[in-house]
């Protein structure tokens, strides 16, 4: 199953950095006023998340720029103050862009940056994850766009199926290996023909939770 949330053109805050996250250890963000804690809880439970953004002034909404900062300054606490792995590490996640013209590639990398020290996995399309229109409709008409969103989605898709065949083990379980036994609380279950593999190089971290959620955060052009 898959949802839709929009983000664009709804008010919320931008992060304070107030640190109320991180002195108290709750996992949401002290601003109760807006959606933000709905959406964050959302895309925890998600198993793929798509951020979209049509490019504003040469860079992602403001919306999304504070979706990205208060989600990013609250799933990183238990890494920076509880030596803990992040929120999101192993979701599997992807940027969409909507430009007119310019600013995609800032967009583009504006949200791969949350990703990419969030120990999230980004799969790829056979281009750059644009679609070009000025107005509602517009990128209809770009083919090549249109190609490249389908073949991300089909990616990610095949992503998500590939490693949810890798984790039938979500307990706190042992296992024998020729290695001996070891704890796969959180471990990547191997096939049977794969477990004859030493500890070290059997024992990772989960990938996935049970069910597969689309996030799509689409701002203020309307939907692409």
């Amino acid at each position: 199953s898959s949802e839709i949330i929009q983000v664009g053109g709804v008010k919320v805050h931008g992060c304070l950095e107030c640190n109320h996250c991180r002195r108290t250890g709750e996992e949401v963000c002290i601003q109760k006023d807006d959606p933000f804690n709905e959406w964050f809880e959302k895309m925890r439970a998600a198993d793929g998340i798509v951020l979209a953004t049509p490019v504003f002034v040469g860079n992602v909404t403001s919306e999304m720029k504070a979706l990205i900062d208060r989600a990013c300054y609250i799933s990183r606490m238990r890494v920076r103050v509880q030596g803990q792995d992040n929120i999101f590490k192993h979701k599997v996640a992807a940027p969409l862009i909507a430009v007119r013209r310019a600013g995609a590639m800032q967009a583009y990398f504006n949200i791969m940056s949350w990703f990419a020290i969030s120990d999230m996995i980004v799969p790829t399309s056979s281009y750059f994850n644009f679609a070009f229109g000025l107005e509602p409709g517009d990128v209809d008409s770009d083919a090549e766009g249109i190609r490249t969103v389908k073949d991300l989605a089909a990616n990610m898709a095949w992503l998500l199926k590939k490693l949810a065949n890798y984790l039938p083990l979500m307990g706190r379980r042992t296992i024998q290996t020729c290695g001996g036994p070891f704890d796969v609380s959180g471990a990547l279950a191997l096939p049977a023909g794969l477990m004859r593999c030493k500890k070290k190089d059997a024992r990772r971290r989960p990938f996935l939770h049970p069910s597969i959620f689309c996030y799509e955060a689409i701002g203020r052009t309307g939907k692409i």
